[in-house]
């Protein structure tokens, strides 16, 4: 522990007190089947207390992170060059400031702004909303301590998905969304690991000038002004630390500082046990935290994705989906999304209408689809092929004004290349016959000369 008895630095103690940081993101540790029921209930909206999750602007949030974070770190590495003893959960910060500024970037790669917009959203009990991709990686980082496990991951989600199937673009989101919340998650401890060095400095800078003063008064004087702080268990267990040898100037701020506890209803050990448990939780969430960072970028999300997706799961069960290489079924996907953000049916729900036009599946009288056992054409030609305008049709698809140009051209057949062609060429050739008629040119001349340019003006 570093101890400043910098006469210079004396003088300079104030009764500043650092901003109280955010509360990490951090509630009970839930196991994997406690955390189905929990994505469960955040479906149905039964959750009310989201662990600070409020709204904000996504894209400033993490520019906000980056900056702290980075701020934290050269301010950890200076006081470390200095000889300060620092926390675990520095240490971490330090050894991994480039995985940190990796992930940010990730996120920001992969969450642009327009995207981020699109994703569908979920009320808070406050009126706000946010969106609920965000809301599921939120709550399981809360409930995991920071820890990542696809297995577990995919366990919230897919209680989620019992009660409301999340679209392709949000399951695709997930693993960005999960980064982002743990990086907001490293943000808060970061913040939290800076104000408590600048606390234990505090108190080491008032143990110093109170321990070099023997005047009662003087000495009173100076504590007076940290009343506030002494409220703050860094600054009350350092404080106590370097009170405690025994000098009759180290007695009378001890007997301060126990009144000054005294008045809330606490006492040294209290406070002692509550800084170790903050110090020690606070270490294993930030070694948690970049555990996981590291997890994420190990995960294969494409299979991850696949076995979580609830449209996977109705294609691969009652179409060849399986069978096909990842580009084929990603471009059926695709056309999923697109049909889907273009009526009123779901994405799940649009997946289950082309498998019954297709002949794999048809409706039976509850709305359950059920199997034929006729395939008489596959699913593909209505998501990519020639049958799509009978899906559109049956879904209700509005296609845009630039669908609507195209298709109405390739109506038109041969038609739609040789008339364009002969009205260009038709044009060239007046312009070119005006342009020799002001040379002088006779009739003769120009039309051998329009009949010669012809031919390359129509392939032009």
């Amino acid at each position: 522990m570093n101890i400043q008895t910098n006469p210079a630095q004396i003088e300079k103690t104030s009764a500043s007190f650092p901003a109280i940081t955010e509360e990490p993101i951090r509630s009970n540790y839930l196991p994997e089947e406690r955390l189905r029921l929990l994505g469960e209930s955040l479906a149905k909206g039964d959750l009310t207390d989201l662990f600070g999750l409020t709204p904000f602007d996504f894209q400033a949030r993490i520019r906000d992170s980056a900056k702290k974070i980075l701020e934290v770190y050269r301010s950890t590495n200076a006081a470390q060059a200095r000889g300060e003893t620092i926390t675990p959960a520095a240490q971490w910060l330090l050894d991994n400031n480039y995985l940190v500024e990796e992930t940010i970037f990730q996120v920001k790669r992969d969450l642009p702004r327009r995207f981020y917009r699109q994703l569908p959203t979920l009320k808070l009990p406050d009126g706000g909303s946010v969106p609920r991709a965000l809301a599921l990686a939120w709550t399981y980082v809360a409930h995991s301590d920071s820890s990542v496990s696809a297995t577990m991951f995919k366990s919230i989600v897919q209680g989620f998905q019992s009660v409301e199937p999340l679209k392709i673009g949000e399951l695709w989101a997930l693993p960005s969304l999960l980064r982002f919340v743990l990086i907001e998650n490293l943000r808060r401890l970061a913040v939290r690991v800076n104000r408590t060095r600048q606390m234990r400095q505090i108190a080491n800078d008032v143990a110093d000038k109170v321990l070099a003063t023997d005047d009662s008064a003087d000495r009173q004087s100076i504590l007076s002004n940290f009343s506030a702080h002494a409220q703050d268990t860094t600054f009350a267990t350092q404080l106590l630390y370097r009170l405690r040898d025994g000098s009759q100037n180290a007695g009378k701020a001890l007997e301060w500082l126990e009144g000054e506890l005294e008045k809330t209803g606490s006492d040294a050990e209290e406070i002692i046990i509550s800084e170790h448990h903050t110090l020690s939780s606070g270490n294993v969430t930030t070694g948690n935290i970049i555990r996981g960072l590291r997890l994420i970028n190990d995960v294969d999300w494409t299979v991850w994705f696949e076995g979580v997706s609830r449209i996977d799961t109705v294609l691969r069960e009652r179409t060849d989906f399986a069978a096909l290489d990842f580009f084929s079924r990603d471009q059926y996907r695709t056309a999923i999304e697109e049909l889907a953000r273009r009526s009123n049916l779901s994405e799940y729900r649009v997946a289950e209408k082309a498998i019954e036009l297709a002949g794999h599946a048809a409706s039976d009288g509850d709305g359950d689809v059920v199997l034929t056992g006729s395939a008489h054409t596959d699913v593909g030609f209505f998501l990519v092929g020639p049958r799509r305008l009978e899906l559109e049709k049956a879904i209700g698809y509005r296609p845009t004004i630039s669908q609507t140009v195209k298709r109405a051209f390739g109506k038109t057949g041969w038609l739609g290349i040789v008339v364009p062609v002969f009205a260009l060429t038709a044009l060239l050739l007046v312009l070119s016959g005006n342009a020799l008629a002001n040379l002088g040119l006779s009739v003769p001349s120009i039309v051998l000369m329009l009949a010669l340019f012809a031919v390359p003006a129509s392939e032009g």
